[in-house]
């Protein structure tokens, strides 16, 4: 067998596993891995294990594996524009915005280095750096960090914003932040795309804060079960509010008609009992 033929079937194997996975897994993220190590990609493959498979993959393996059973041209063509250099495909069939947080969560800080792009606002808090004054005030000035020396060191004077997110790291700004131990690039796997049965999902729609989340959901039922009584509009989670409700209006209604009926006589015989009492003090009998 020649090497053509051997390499040739190297793929249709790399092919064939792709999407074999493809058919046992509901979802699927694409990811960018070149910032991480080999040994940090090892210790999330433990932690996911459970959750997720992952795969490394070349551009055109990926593609035709795809092309091999999804009909959908726009996931073909979302796919497409997020391959760049070689591919970290998750497979799940867990949720991927719990694949998203969990990557997220076991991000690792880093120092930032020149011409880094800032993923978030980058504020640099006013008080003492404990730096001596020397040539580095100088690296302050061309930040625009309002400094001043004070007790032999120098003093931020205000919380700044040195560079705002999607910025570019100067190296005077990298020098600046290692100096004052900030560590404001985090590394690990950046999630480019996810398709999830059929639904393309971009980053940013899985960028969800667990807790905001679970609030604005808690509002929802409230509003929601409100309406219901509000309609009467039965439901099972609504019946017992329901029948609550209309006791308590009927309860209501016979402080002011006296109906006897079981469960009522009791507290209608002793607020006439107190409506008499009542009555009689004030006529003296």
């Amino acid at each position: 067998m020649n090497m053509k033929s051997i390499i040739s079937q190297k793929k249709v194997h790399a092919v064939n596993e792709l999407v074999s996975l493809l058919l046992k897994y509901k979802t699927v993220l694409f990811a960018d891995f070149s910032a991480i190590s080999s040994s940090q990609l090892q210790q999330l493959r433990l932690k996911l294990r459970d959750l997720a498979v992952l795969k490394v993959a070349k551009n055109r393996i990926i593609k035709i594996a795809f092309k091999k059973i999804v009909n959908d041209e726009k996931i073909i063509y979302e796919i497409e524009k997020v391959l760049t250099g070689n591919a970290l495909l998750l497979f799940t069939n867990e949720n991927p915005f719990s694949i998203y947080f969990i990557l997220e969560k076991n991000k690792v800080p880093r120092y930032a280095k020149p011409n880094d792009i800032a993923l978030d606002d980058i504020i640099i808090p006013a008080g003492n750096t404990g730096l001596t004054p020397g040539p580095i005030l100088s690296r302050f000035g061309a930040c625009k960090i309002p400094t001043k020396v004070q007790e032999g060191a120098i003093w931020i004077t205000k919380d700044t914003v040195v560079v705002g997110k999607g910025g570019i790291i100067s190296a005077d700004l990298a020098d600046i932040l290692k100096k004052l131990n900030i560590k404001p690039i985090y590394t690990g796997i950046r999630i480019k795309l996810a398709i999830s049965n059929g639904l393309i999902i971009h980053p940013e729609d899985l960028k969800i804060n667990p807790d905001e989340y679970k609030k604005h959901i808690t509002v929802a039922f409230q509003e929601s079960i409100k309406l219901c009584l509000g309609v009467v509009f039965i439901t099972s989670e609504v019946v017992p509010l329901i029948i609550q409700k209309a006791y308590l209006e009927a309860l209501s209604i016979t402080h002011n008609i006296p109906i006897m009926i079981p469960g009522i006589i009791e507290k209608t015989i002793k607020l006439a009992y107190t409506n008499a009492y009542l009555l009689s003090l004030k006529i003296k009998i």
